[in-house]
């Protein structure tokens, strides 16, 4: 006979040290990845299922009380599902069918993956609650049937953690990101992408290439081109940071890392028009070809509308427009030194590997490069990206960590749950000791979430987001100007 399932999620186990270098002060449960939390992931598919009752998670003693409650009121014929939040689901189609299996439950089964428990599954909720009170040893009881399956990701194992948290790739440009315990592989229909990453590493001048995680074994096909790199056994910067994970203290040994290669970059000078033009292309031309962009998209009006009646501004042109002077005003203020550098080129937080205890930062995931002349770019133009992951809070917007509201004057607001200041206040310390000025930099930082509209109308809601996010640059540089 079939059963209805209530599952219960515990998420009152911690991550240990090692893992809170990287998951902050969070429950396994509560950590975020691809825009969503693991808990929420499995909820979602849980709640597929017609004949789940309802899932609970809980992270303390009480609401672990009330979940409990809810099992022993459940209805007669009722299973229970008891997932540990230590476990992440690795394969989803085996997941499913083991919690299909909890509808035809005749006695109490204990799910085990390298002779660890990360399941517990009861044929009702009388036989759940016996086991509470019997004082729910996590392992359940030596009655139980044991069942040993392949379908978790054990999230306590610092690299299958690792693993699990680095499988994510940009949908927008990848096919797939995949490899082994020392190799990962990247691979794309976008043939010219994936080149031309591949390429950039070799047109480097030799002295900056440690900096890079070295690719190899590029291999193309009638369908696809691919790269293989080490694995490196670390996360990127952006999913420490949106967790909490970098203190102040560890900010800083990142930026003295940093602030090192900008300043050690290869560069070299060019004439004044060379400049100008230069300067140009990347922060006014390429700002005003993806706003044109925009004006193709069927949120283009809406966006419009929004604008005028929720900001100071009548519409997206008159955004753009400011941006303009501003950018114009700040060129006749300040004098640029004409120098071309070597850049990175994408040099946000999602692009920076770090590990805290070995003090290692590594960069991935470059703009790319058809000739060498391409490695080559205005030197402000990495502080603008680094810019727009600490002030900006860029990488926030990629974990869903943001609310668009409605204020008390009917205008609209972006709210991000996390103070950063002390963050930006490190940062534009560093840019003053090396003669970089913050002004400029958040200027430049706005051109990116400018530019940036268009190439994210597959969630129009960071679209908007991004919006007004620059506009709020856009206030603080104007009264900076004015100062």
């Amino acid at each position: 006979m079939k059963k209805k399932v209530l599952v219960l999620y515990d998420d009152r186990i911690r991550p240990n040290e090692k893992i809170a270098q990287i998951s902050g002060d969070k429950s396994y449960g509560s950590i975020i990845f691809k825009q969503k939390t693991i808990q929420k992931r499995i909820e979602e598919i849980v709640l597929e299922r017609p004949y789940v009752l309802g899932f609970y998670p809980f992270s303390d003693e009480n609401q672990a009380e009330n979940s409990i409650q809810t099992a022993a009121a459940a209805e007669f014929g009722t299973s229970v599902f008891y997932l540990y939040s230590s476990y992440g689901i690795g394969d989803r189609e085996d997941f499913e069918i083991l919690l299909d299996k909890t509808q035809f439950l005749n006695q109490a089964v204990r799910v085990t993956q390298k002779k660890k428990t990360a399941v517990l599954m009861f044929p009702s909720t009388d036989e759940f609650l016996k086991w509470v009170r019997k004082g729910s040893n996590p392992n359940g009881s030596e009655d139980m049937e044991e069942l040993s399956g392949e379908m978790f990701v054990d999230l306590s194992s610092f690299d299958e953690f690792i693993r699990y948290m680095t499988s994510g790739f940009d949908a927008r440009f990848f096919n797939s990101l995949e490899g082994d315990e020392y190799t990962v592989t990247k691979r794309s229909s976008n043939k010219e992408k994936i080149k031309n990453e591949y390429n950039f590493y070799y047109f480097l001048p030799k002295e900056m290439q440690h900096w890079f995680v070295q690719p190899y074994a590029y291999t193309e096909t009638e369908d696809a081109a691919s790269y293989t790199m080490e694995r490196m056994h670390m996360t990127d910067l952006a999913i420490q940071y949106v967790h909490g994970a970098i203190s102040l203290e560890d900010f800083d040994q990142i930026l003295q890392q940093l602030f090192y290669f900008l300043k050690n970059r290869h560069t070299k000078r060019i004439t004044e028009e060379e400049y100008r033009k230069q300067s140009e292309k990347v922060y006014l031309t390429k700002v005003m070809e993806r706003f044109a962009d925009l004006k193709k998209s069927p949120y283009y009006e809406k966006m419009n509308a929004m604008i005028q009646a929720g900001t100071d501004f009548a519409n997206m042109d008159a955004v753009y427009e400011r941006y303009r002077e501003l950018y114009m005003e700040v060129h006749r203020k300040y004098r640029f030194e004409p120098l071309s550098t070597v850049s990175h080129g994408d040099l946000c937080f999602s692009n920076l590997l770090y590990q805290r205890h070995a003090n290692i930062l590594r960069m991935i995931d470059p703009k790319g490069a058809k000739e060498e002349a391409d490695i080559w770019i205005d030197p402000w133009y990495d502080l603008a990206k680094l810019s727009h992951s600490v002030c900006g809070r860029y990488d926030f917007f990629n974990s869903g960590l943001y609310q668009i509201r409605v204020g008390r004057d009917m205008k609209l607001e972006l709210h991000i749950g996390f103070r950063n200041q002390a963050y930006i206040d490190l940062f534009r310390k560093y840019l003053e000791e090396n003669q970089f000025s913050y002004l400029v930099v958040r200027l430049y930082e706005a051109s990116l979430f400018l530019s940036m509209l268009p190439l994210h109308l597959d969630n129009p809601q960071k679209v908007f987001g991004f919006l007004l996010n620059g506009m709020e640059i856009l206030k603080e540089v104007g009264e900076c100007l004015k100062e």
